[in-house]
């Protein structure tokens, strides 16, 4: 509107990061001021932004008010700031049992309904307080999960018998998070074959918390499980799987689960050592 025309109005700069671990911090601020011209664009200025030195995410929250102190417009921009954290297990190198493989060319890993992932792990030089660490979710499974033998189609195409549109049969297509909608999963952690973990997956969401799987969409056009994300999680290995030279780590889930990468989810964590 031309509300502000001639006005002067203030642009908000402020920088949240978001390390390995979880913790977020608001480090820098700015603002500038300049006055509206009329309709179109204006040149505000330059906001200059300081890069963390550790691993993080960075969201920049931008925000335009008025005199008044109104916010007017609101947006965000982010940025991944990359070093070297922990030993990061690859997903690629998953031997899967059951239904599931990776998305997001390869930085996101689905394990359907009682399916497995075993990665083998090079122990002979960690420590003995060594922690694995990783983001993960449940998983749904949707109808594009499934071979086209597997799927229900008695009714496909015909409304009279019955025939619903089926949005998980569509590649482009995530739920997005719904509250009262939620679809839970338990995950248990193996080492060996002994059972060293379990995490509550409260769901599979997908929204703007999901950041890195924002980030890193390859095609705007065809989306790739956009805006997925889960939960920290956090294992302690014993020390007796560390005296030898490999050990198997299986992920396991009646209902399904999701691993993500480091260019994946909410978090700049991937599968890692630590």
């Amino acid at each position: 509107t031309d509300q502000n025309h001639g006005k002067t109005l203030f642009a908000e700069a402020e920088s949240v990061l978001t390390d390995a671990d979880g913790r977020k911090t608001s480090y820098e601020k700015s603002t500038l001021s300049f006055t509206a011209k009329g309709y179109g664009l204006t040149k505000a200025g330059e906001i200059t932004l300081t890069m963390p030195e550790e691993e993080a995410l960075v969201t920049v929250r931008l925000r335009l008010k008025d005199e008044n102190g109104n916010i007017r417009i609101r947006n965000l921009v982010t940025f991944d700031v990359k070093s070297e954290t922990g030993k990061e297990i690859a997903l690629s190198e998953a031997k899967l049992e059951g239904k599931g493989g990776l998305r997001q060319n390869g930085r996101k890993l689905n394990v359907l309904a009682g399916g497995k992932a075993t990665f083998t792990l090079d122990t002979k030089d960690l420590p003995k307080d060594a922690e694995l660490v990783f983001e993960a979710s449940a998983r749904e499974t949707f109808s594009r999960d499934l071979a086209e033998k597997e799927r229900d189609l008695s009714s496909e195409g015909s409304y009279m018998l019955g025939y619903k549109v089926d949005r998980g049969a569509n590649e482009n297509c995530f739920f997005m998070t719904t509250r009262g909608k939620e679809e839970e999963s338990t995950l248990t952690l193996y080492a060996n074959g002994e059972k060293i973990g379990e995490f509550l997956l409260p769901d599979d969401p997908a929204d703007s918390r999901g950041a890195l799987s924002w980030h890193y969409q390859e095609n705007p056009r065809k989306l790739d499980e956009a805006g997925t994300y889960g939960w920290l999680c956090r294992a302690k290995l014993p020390e007796k799987y560390l005296k030898g030279e490999k050990t198997e780590l299986t992920f396991a889930s009646i209902n399904g689960f999701s691993l993500f990468g480091r260019e994946s989810g909410r978090y700049p964590t991937g599968l890692r050592i630590e």
